[in-house]
């Protein structure tokens, strides 16, 4: 049997300004370290005023390299999918969310556009203040804002949120 799905959309976690940011800083403090590491076991001199042993730069480096390669990864492989169908709105941030939400707890489904570090502090599974709620978002600006029965404000990040809200409105009615 298939399953009749009204609507999907998925979204990767890509913003340009951060992964510059990320190569940016990974380079520099590889460098940094890399040198420090090459100048106290291969030329004998100490990497700074305070230099601690060759063994622990080693391992900074190593867990440096881990770290980088680890929040570059997620970022490639990072999702947020919408969908809606039977009766629900499902909402998976990969791998941090799985939520289904019952299309008949949404009181108001409105597109709009918000200011993602401003209103929540960036994107990915977030929270707002001043009352903003919570958001779920991967790029842009745009998403459709939700208030559900019991008051909860939740904002779903999209590409298509005049789509996304018109179906949402065409259930609940």
């Amino acid at each position: 049997m298939k399953e009749d799905r009204n609507f999907h959309e998925e979204q990767g976690f890509d913003i340009p300004w951060l992964k510059f940011f990320l190569v940016i800083m990974g380079t520099f403090s590889t460098c940094v370290l890399g040198y420090g590491i090459y100048q106290q076991s291969v030329v004998g001199l100490p990497f700074g005023k305070h230099p601690g042993p060759t063994w622990l730069l080693g391992l900074v480096f190593g867990i440096q390299l881990l770290l980088f390669a680890g929040i570059f990864s997620m970022l490639h492989w990072m999702k947020l999918i919408t969908e809606i169908h039977d009766g629900y709105l499902f909402v998976t941030f990969k791998p941090l969310l799985d939520r289904a939400i019952p299309i008949r707890s949404i009181r108001s489904a409105e597109p709009r556009t918000y200011r993602p570090i401003r209103e929540y502090g960036g994107w990915g599974v977030r929270m707002g203040g001043l009352g903003n709620g919570k958001a779920y978002n991967a790029q842009g600006n745009r998403g459709v804002q939700l208030v559900l029965e019991n008051g909860d404000k939740l904002l779903i990040g999209s590409q298509k949120p005049e789509e996304l809200a018109l179906i949402l409105k065409g259930f609940m009615n």
